[in-house]
């Protein structure tokens, strides 16, 4: 009997240290200030700025939580000062606050993040991005943006982000980052080198044509045209898909738009930049 009894203490003083640890790690999510034609509702914008905000590894209340817990306080929840944040802070408990706007002006969107510290009301960092509506999504934009908002003051935090993943999953791009991260280079390096041996094939062809007699065909060895085109097509495909991915705008679309053109003694790559 006295031993359960002790494993029980110690039970509710390990949920009581857990939930601590959860509420001081917590991001508050507070209510954005939208404006303009988005083409998306608040909850897919605020959806999308969850999902940026998980990269640090902790657990994301949403705006409309954060609402409710301060409407239940009588707490005013559009700061401009220290002390305000730091009441949302303690009626959130939550360790940071994150607020912001997401708009659009003309043909282009536009989002302004700031990250603050709950304790004292501090402004860690802000993040202010923008894209033409032609080039980007405005949810996408947004939730890139509040990536870099954390990624360089809080950072990921492994042990939290398993249950930072359940609140707001990353996105398909999210997860292929890191595939993508290595293999764009050597596409590059790899097509570059292709297209130095095509040359190489094709001015073999060359020298073997002038060569031989007029109305002779250069044949065995020395037959290198079909061999030089191929390498050299392979070697395009290789270096623009590298290029494609490595020049990419904010919202991670591809800024320019590249196709390889092989012509009689020439080399080009054709685009819409």
């Amino acid at each position: 009997m006295k031993r359960a009894v002790v494993l029980s203490v110690a039970a509710a003083a390990w949920l009581a240290h857990a939930r601590g640890s959860a509420a001081e790690e917590r991001i508050a999510l507070l209510p954005l200030d939208l404006g303009g034609d988005l083409g998306a509702s608040r909850p897919d914008v605020e959806a999308a700025v969850a999902r940026g905000l998980a990269i640090a590894g902790r657990a994301v209340m949403s705006p409309d939580d954060a609402a409710a817990r301060a409407r239940t306080a009588q707490a005013e929840i559009e700061c401009r000062t220290p002390a305000c944040w730091g009441r949302v802070g303690a009626v959130t408990e939550a360790a940071y606050l994150v607020g912001g706007s997401v708009g659009r002006a003309g043909g282009s969107f536009h989002v302004k993040f700031q990250l603050v510290r709950a304790a004292d009301g501090s402004t860690l960092a802000t993040e202010e991005n923008e894209c033409e509506v032609a080039d980007c999504s405005v949810a996408e934009l947004a939730r890139l943006s509040a990536r870099e908002l954390v990624r360089q003051t809080l950072g990921p935090v492994p042990a939290a982000a398993t249950s930072a993943t359940a609140a707001a999953p990353h996105s398909g791009d999210e997860r292929r980052e890191g595939t993508r991260a290595w293999w764009p280079p050597v596409a590059v390096g790899v097509g570059v080198a292709s297209i130095a041996g095509g040359v190489f094939l094709l001015k073999l062809h060359g020298d073997c044509v002038q060569s031989v007699a007029p109305g002779e065909a250069c044949r065995d060895k020395y037959s290198t045209l079909p061999w030089g085109l191929i390498t050299v097509g392979t070697g395009a495909a290789l270096a623009t898909l590298g290029v494609v991915y490595l020049v990419r705008d904010v919202a991670g679309r591809p800024v320019v738009s590249l196709a390889p053109a092989v012509g009689a003694g020439a080399l080009g790559v054709a685009g819409r930049f």
